[in-house]
């Protein structure tokens, strides 16, 4: 994605966390334009209620084609129950769990105010030194005046590794209105589907809640959510019904 966006959505740097920004208008790539160009590199830690991510990657021109490629590094947090994959699959209980590490590659698609970044990763897991998921992924996003919507829609595929294991859809959507050009507030919402091998409810995971970005300058960006966590299963405990996610976002 481009390193800006549209006058006024600097601080909407949501999609900056996937390699760099939308950009506002079509236009030939110009190598020493900063409006039009894909960020080289990107940072992001993102925060949740059931571990901590990193990411790195960045974009590289291939012809007319730009190629999306990055890691991600997934920290479990110990005893928490994670919607994507079942109570069951926490077979080390409360103590230290290995970090996951999975590899996603896939074409930046831009035109106007729209942005589609389709990806396949696979991921490694090192406690269980097996390989899984397979992630076939998609990112939207939709810019038009100080309006900014983002959609995420990501399969987790276990079972084609591990024979019962679950699979899940899960699905992250934001729409936020640019205040200036640090502040964004919205809403968001997160819904996590088991597909098959689910010993509950299909459903494992449904919360909504307001969200903020906060930009002190272009290449930088801090993001909070906090929601109502509605499904009990997915809870640690019975009166846990927060969700958030926290996210720090850097590119060059």
């Amino acid at each position: 994605m481009p390193k800006k966006i549209l006058a006024g959505l600097a601080l909407c740097a949501c999609c900056s966390s996937l390699g760099a920004r939308a950009s506002a208008r079509e236009a030939d790539r110009d190598p020493d334009s900063e409006a039009d160009n894909y960020a080289d590199v990107w940072l992001r830690l993102d925060a949740d209620r059931v571990g901590a991510q990193f990411w790195v990657g960045g974009t590289t021109p291939i012809g007319h084609l730009e190629l999306s490629s990055n890691l991600v590094i997934t920290q479990t947090y110990p005893g928490v129950v994670d919607p994507l994959q079942g109570a069951d699959y926490l077979a080390s209980g409360d103590d230290y769990r290995a970090p996951a590490i999975r590899v996603e590659l896939g074409p930046a698609l831009a035109t106007g105010g729209f942005f589609f970044l389709p990806k396949v990763g696979i991921g490694f897991d090192i406690e269980r030194e097996t390989v899984a998921p397979l992630v076939p992924q998609l990112i939207s996003i939709v810019q038009g005046g100080p309006l900014y919507i983002e959609s995420w829609a990501q399969f987790f595929l276990y079972d084609m590794f591990d024979d019962g294991a679950q699979d899940s859809f899960y699905t992250r959507d934001m729409v936020l209105v640019a205040l200036d050009n640090h502040w964004a507030l919205g809403v968001q919402a997160e819904l996590s589907v088991a597909l098959q091998n689910s010993p509950e409810s299909a459903l494992r995971s449904l919360s909504v809640g307001p969200r903020s970005n906060w930009s002190p300058v272009e290449a930088f960006t801090l993001g909070l959510y906090v929601g109502y966590e509605s499904q009990e299963i997915a809870r640690n405990s019975e009166n846990d019904f927060v969700a958030g996610r926290a996210t720090a976002t850097l590119l060059w």
